[in-house]
């Protein structure tokens, strides 16, 4: 019997297993790389999520399974799939866009198209900013799940540290830094010793224990903090998904297509930023300090200390992996406000410590 390789997701959990598909005569087989039967699904029952670019990506539903998802990429597999299932092009899980989204989506496609013509980075820039942030939720949320499913071996709500004095002094520090901006960002703290933070598109922000408990003064996490905010300001998560993943596959993840949504949130684990748009974050994040009145001395000190732990410490290049050394930045930086002041109390510093006890 044919066979072929794919990803599934039973819908009870968030892992998605590599797997095989053996393609009997009234259904297919779904085995894991260690040839346990994980499902068998009749073709009756199989509904089409996404068909993209000419029958090379497909997406698959199961209606007696709720959530379950099998996705199939490459043209010959995906061959062998509709060649078992004829009508399976009949069997729209999710409508087609409605006119109004089928036209904004046809006029930033175009709009890309034309501006093409002059300069990408530019065009990649300018586009992002012509989509909602509401819209970038979506995303946002999806890559969350996956980065806690990576670094976190806990499961659901305890992948996540949560106490209420911890919860109350972070959200301070972020409305601190925030100021007047017109930006709902979430901040949550994962529970893993590994030292990293990253911004995922729609304000989403995790920060992760390791990087708090390195550090020496709150000002090192406001530091940290005010720079991943400064990545969402300037919207850099979505630039990397659409540079990385193309615009129109970005647009149908915005519109809410599942193998797409997934697509954009595992393309956003381990992207770097360019040089550019780390500079540019630096600046904004010391604008935010300043205007927070919180000196800049943490945005420095904390990535000259973890530089010279480098050769101990290896869970601390993570940060230093997909964060570019600030030796040379850090003097770009400007002087910090005289009249600086600590960006939390001892208390509220010490209930964030404690944030995953």
């Amino acid at each position: 019997m044919p066979s072929v390789s794919g990803r599934y997701s039973d819908g009870n959990t968030a892992s998605v297993r590599q797997v095989r598909i053996e393609i009997r005569a009234d259904g297919f087989s779904i085995s894991g790389t260690d040839g346990d039967l994980l499902a068998t699904w009749h073709f009756d029952e199989i509904e089409l999520i996404d068909d993209l670019e000419s029958n090379s990506f497909l997406t698959l539903a199961r209606t007696s399974q709720p959530g379950a998802r099998l996705t199939i990429e490459g043209a010959a597999p995906c061959a062998e799939i509709l060649a078992a299932i004829p009508a399976l092009s009949q069997r729209r899980r999710y409508p087609l866009p409605s006119l109004r989204q089928t036209a904004l989506y046809a006029g930033i496609v175009a709009a890309f198209a034309v501006a093409l013509w002059f300069a990408l980075p530019k065009v990649v820039d300018a586009t992002v900013r012509l989509i909602p942030h509401s819209w970038e939720n979506r995303i946002g949320e999806s890559v969350i799940e996956n980065v806690a499913n990576v670094f976190s071996d806990k499961t659901g709500d305890q992948r996540f540290c949560s106490t209420k004095r911890g919860d109350d002094a972070l959200n301070l520090l972020v409305s601190t830094l925030a100021g007047d901006l017109h930006i709902d960002f979430d901040v949550r703290v994962l529970d893993t010793p590994v030292v990293n933070a990253l911004a995922a598109p729609g304000g989403h922000i995790l920060l992760f224990r390791g990087l708090i408990d390195q550090a020496e003064t709150p000002d090192e996490v406001a530091g940290v903090l005010a720079h991943e905010m400064a990545h969402v300001i300037e919207r850099h998560a979505t630039q990397n998904a659409v540079r990385q993943l193309g615009l129109s596959v970005v647009l149908r993840a915005l519109f809410g297509d599942p193998g797409m949504l997934q697509a954009a949130a595992e393309s956003a684990i381990g992207l770097s930023y360019s040089r550019d748009a780390e500079a540019e974050a630096d600046r904004i994040a010391t604008e935010l300090l300043a205007g927070a009145q919180i000196s800049n001395e943490g945005l420095v000190s904390f990535f000259t200390r973890l530089a010279a732990k480098r050769s101990g410490q290896e869970g601390l290049l993570r940060y230093l992996s997909t964060h570019p050394p600030l030796a040379d930045r850090a003097k770009l930086l400007p002087p910090s406000p005289n009249a600086a002041r600590p960006s939390m109390t001892d208390r509220n510093w010490q209930r964030l410590r404690s944030i995953c006890s």
